[in-house]
């Protein structure tokens, strides 16, 4: 699975992008959203454990995302972080960042999810992430060191055995757009 935060970008309807880097120059005016909330993720069909997720959650409010992330993690479904490498631009218009709060249905995931660490699904508790290696720009995949986790991901995290801090098949590297 891998993940993302996305940057807020003031928006107007007579801005357009055509190309790639017409994202990235759009990317540099903006402001990230907070380090617990995703954006965005992708994942192969068959790779995720759907039937540990409430068929009747609705996407786009609260909690969906990181309840997802959280399960994935959970299920030893390699989950990485790819926010440094791939800029995702949330086009903020007069409805604000946070639209999906503001809807009368925007505790039924809460709800309906009941107890849960939301924490426990945040981009910074991906055991993953992307990096640009500055020596040819291509992007790697790196295991997060485990001492710089956030303490509330450990109860996640470190129940898998996984070993940190060393790359992970450089040959998959993918050159920078």
């Amino acid at each position: 699975m891998v993940i993302g935060r996305r940057i807020d970008v003031p928006w107007t309807a007579n801005k357009s992008l055509f190309l790639p880097d017409d994202v990235n120059n759009e990317s540099t005016k903006g402001k990230p959203i907070t380090t617990y909330a995703e954006d965005f993720f992708f994942i192969a069909r068959n790779a995720f454990p759907w039937r540990r997720v409430y068929g009747d959650l609705v996407i786009g409010r609260p909690g969906y995302d990181n309840f997802v992330v959280a399960t994935a993690i959970r299920n030893n479904v390699s989950v990485v972080d790819a926010t440094l490498t791939l800029p995702a631009i949330h086009q903020s218009d007069q409805e604000g960042n946070r639209a999906g709060w503001q809807h009368t249905d925007s505790g039924r995931n809460w709800r309906r999810i009941g107890k849960f660490n939301y924490a426990h699904g945040s981009p910074s508790c991906a055991p993953y992430e992307t990096r640009f290696d500055e020596s040819d720009g291509s992007i790697r995949v790196l295991q997060r060191k485990f001492s710089v986790l956030p303490k509330v991901c450990y109860n996640v995290t470190a129940a898998r055995s996984i070993q940190f801090d060393r790359t992970l098949r450089p040959e998959l590297g993918i050159s920078r757009i």
